[in-house]
């Protein structure tokens, strides 16, 4: 499950409220009262963004994965059973993709 921190980050960062943070940000207040409350489901990048830069903190800040879902259940990159070839100094004319 994947939470988002917004609450106390507005009181860490000395936002002062979640209308201030809707002021500064462009982000409604409605939306972010949901994403504070964890009842939003989705956001998009553009005001990760804005949140981020706001208040001045990082995705892994704004949001933590917690429980069964939690990133240590996650595959790294090197645990991925896809393979891409490598295209580096390659014509891709002359690759066999497989397909």
């Amino acid at each position: 499950m994947i939470t988002c921190n917004l609450r106390s980050l507005i009181g860490l960062k000395g936002i002062g409220s979640q209308n201030r943070l809707s002021e500064r940000t462009g982000i409604s207040a409605k939306q972010l009262s949901r994403l504070a409350n964890n009842k939003q489901q989705q956001i998009s990048f553009h005001n990760i963004e804005r949140l981020c830069t706001v208040l001045e903190c990082s995705l892994d800040e704004l949001f933590t994965i917690k429980g069964e879902g939690s990133s240590a259940a996650l595959p790294t990159h090197s645990q991925s059973s896809t393979s891409v070839p490598s295209v580096v100094g390659s014509n891709v004319s002359d690759m066999d993709m497989g397909w």
